[in-house]
């Protein structure tokens, strides 16, 4: 649901746009002004970027630095952490 409704803050698909506002506004939640789309667009940003970044130095980290190799992810992630 908050990827359509970026995608639709974005201005693609004026058509499919007004039918999520209009099935949301039919279940009790109004989604008519503008920020609810930047809000919904910055929490999947926020989430997506939150687990795929560290994930992915961890990754980069197990390809080139000899001390990552044959770690788990979890560990990995502890390091990155610390």
């Amino acid at each position: 649901c908050f990827g359509a409704l970026a995608h639709c803050a974005a201005g693609h698909a004026a058509a499919p746009c007004r039918s999520i506002v209009a099935r949301r506004s039919r279940g009790g939640v109004a989604m008519t002004g503008g920020w609810q789309y930047a809000l919904a667009g910055g929490v999947c940003a926020a989430v997506s970027h939150g687990i795929a970044c560290p994930v992915d130095v961890v990754k980069t980290r197990q390809q080139t630095v000899p001390s990552y190799s044959g770690i788990q992810l979890h560990e990995g992630l502890a390091r990155v952490v610390r």
